[in-house]
């Protein structure tokens, strides 16, 4: 087989995750360095790269050792060698492991090395510059830096274009479409989200273009605009469903196309729909999917004339699925939303809490914290600040166990807000400037403008206005130097979901 063929295989089987990638790519490797053909064999080269990466990460979730050696040897030899295009190809696929599940310090590394990685590419006139731009892109966003990632993906899109990379210029674009929805700009984003989608309608990359069609969805909702959201979330789900394609997707779609209906006050409809998913995901054994299904089906009644049906499905999925792991936290959680609108709070809390208990007891921590912060909400909402003191305080435990720097900062900031209420001003203070130092020691900059932002509302609960100011101006100062939004959740007095 040519060189050039085994790299396509091997780059196809590497987004299906084919166990002969490594092969593959090994083999197109050899073949083009026998060929003298360095820019394929870089490509090939990446692609070994990033199989032992994902495989270690991803599958087996440890350090991905293969994947450093290789890239540890290559860089050697494309340094003694000279070869800068082999050098910068092998720093990208670098920046790429440590962009994620490597801790902070490690994403910082990373950036340094793409941006070292994209000079080369600039220096040689090498067309992985689009490339190194649309890696930039995703490293700036990880850094909730949205207005460089929007910058990055530009160039990107740009570069892909005068190189005719058409794939590359699409996934630049949806790159870019996250920064502009990390901005809150939901209709530029949905715009560039459909523009991705048509280029990969023309590149016959079905899966894609659906999952464009899902991000059109969702900022479509986000922008007001139910109309295009229900579109788009149809078509996603038609294509994803004929695929028989999995992984989440077809409920996701689902999800945002039951909110559309909603919204445009086709409830009915909607939970028809998530019924008929339901049964097509248990049949096909999906149960975290069929979960979602009757969750949906919940919320579709409960925005109905017939809010007492919200139980109904629920209920059916417990019966139907009662030794499956997970699977009672989710209907609990269900449950408790369906409560919720049927203003009955203290069941809703009940379920909440016998939720939070199963999670903790299948060691589903995501889930667990998940619980902890919906019964933070709805005893904060209640006036019950210290249920929501305690709900905060096992919160911060367990992302303090975890190692997990943003969770600790998180959970600080709500137990401030209600300590604000339950306790002393102090108190609360205190607690928020624990977490200002730990989000700027992680260099979380998004925790550290919620804490200035909680911090001036107190001191000026305190009646101290000159700390208010100078809090609040720092607060402006941080969020106008990276570029990120703190969101409106530091409030004493409301904690929004």
């Amino acid at each position: 087989m040519a060189a050039s063929e085994l790299l396509e295989e091997a780059r196809q089987g590497l987004d299906e995750g084919r166990p002969e990638v490594f092969q593959k790519a090994s083999e197109a490797f050899e073949l083009f360095q026998r060929g003298q053909d360095d820019a394929r064999a870089n490509d090939a080269l990446r692609v070994m790269i990033s199989f032992q990466h994902h495989q270690a990460a991803v599958k087996e979730r440890r350090k991905p050792v293969e994947a450093l050696q290789l890239v540890e040897e290559h860089l050697a030899s494309a340094r003694a060698s000279g070869n800068r295009a082999r050098e910068a190809c092998v720093l990208l696929s670098l920046a790429e492991i440590n962009m994620d599940r490597r801790g902070q310090k490690k994403r910082q590394e990373a950036l340094e090395v793409c941006l070292q990685a994209l000079r080369i590419f600039q220096e040689l006139q090498d067309p992985h510059e689009a490339l190194a731009q649309l890696i930039l892109t995703n490293l700036y966003f990880k850094l909730e830096r949205p207005d460089k990632a929007q910058q990055a993906a530009a160039m990107a899109v740009e570069l892909a274009g005068l190189t005719a990379e058409p794939v590359l210029r699409a996934k630049a674009l949806h790159a870019g479409a996250l920064a502009l929805a990390a901005q809150h700009r939901y209709a530029d984003a949905a715009q560039q989200a459909l523009e991705a989608r048509g280029i990969f309608h023309e590149e016959g990359n079905v899966k894609m273009e659906a999952a464009q069609l899902v991000s059109v969805a969702q900022w479509s909702l986000k922008a007001s605009k139910p109309f295009q959201a229900l579109s788009a979330a149809e078509e996603a789900l038609k294509i994803f469903r004929g695929l028989r394609y999995g992984k989440g997707w077809q409920v996701r779609a689902l999800g945002f196309l039951c909110e559309a209906l909603v919204e445009l006050k086709q409830a009915p409809k909607a939970a028809k729909l998530a019924k008929e998913l339901e049964a097509e995901f248990q049949q096909a054994g999906d149960w975290s999917s069929a979960a979602e299904a009757a969750e949906l089906q919940s919320y579709a009644w409960a925005n109905t004339e017939k809010p007492e049906r919200a139980m109904e499905p629920l209920e059916a999925a417990r019966e139907a699925a009662q030794d499956q792991k997970g699977w009672a936290v989710r209907i609990l959680q269900g449950q408790a939303v369906a409560f919720l609108h049927a203003g009955e709070h203290g069941e809703a809390l009940r379920k909440l809490r016998r939720a939070c208990a199963a999670a903790h007891a299948e060691g589903d921590v995501r889930q667990e914290l998940t619980t902890l912060r919906q019964i933070f909400r709805v005893t904060f909402d209640r006036g019950d600040f210290e249920a929501a003191l305690q709900a905060a305080e096992d919160s911060w435990q367990i992302c303090h166990a975890a190692g997990d720097s943003k969770g600790e900062v998180r959970s600080a900031l709500r137990w401030a807000a209600a300590a604000a209420n339950a306790r002393t001003l102090a108190e609360a203070v205190a607690k928020v400037k624990d977490a200002q130092e730990t989000s700027v020691a992680s260099e979380d900059r998004v925790g550290e403008a919620q804490a200035l932002k909680l911090l001036s509302e107190l001191r000026k609960l305190e009646g101290d206005l000159d700390a208010a100011l100078q809090a609040a101006e720092e607060c402006l100062s941080l969020v106008r130097a990276w570029g990120i939004f703190c969101g409106r959740r530091s409030s004493c007095t409301s904690w929004p979901s």
